[in-house]
């Protein structure tokens, strides 16, 4: 998926299409998404706010709800999610796009 890659393959294969399968990005994508959580939780805990500390909090313990598919959350979860999603509107936004992406596929 890289640029190196795709360029080899077409030196070495030139009339080869190069595709890309959906689990390779999904794995980007999930990878993207991890990093602006930890940013988030950086972030708050940075500016040394109690209350926005508190606020961001839900995000330490919050990868596993994130990248679980949100159909196979439990209801404990769901609420957990949306706490999240409360505290970091990025990261809402991040979790409505992977679900769009993910719902191409069902």
């Amino acid at each position: 998926m890289t640029g190196h890659y795709k360029s080899l393959v077409t030196k070495v294969c030139p009339n080869a299409d190069v595709t890309v399968d959906r689990f390779h990005v999904t794995k980007m994508l999930q990878e993207e998404f991890n990093q602006a959580r930890i940013a988030q939780k950086k972030a708050a805990s940075a500016l040394k706010v109690k209350e926005i500390t508190k606020l961001f909090y839900c995000l330490k313990v919050s990868k596993y709800i994130l990248m679980k598919a949100a159909i196979k959350l439990s209801e404990p979860q769901k609420q957990k999610l949306k706490k999240v999603k409360n505290a970091a509107a990025l990261l809402g936004i991040m979790h409505e796009l992977k679900e769009e992406f993910h719902a191409l596929f069902i």
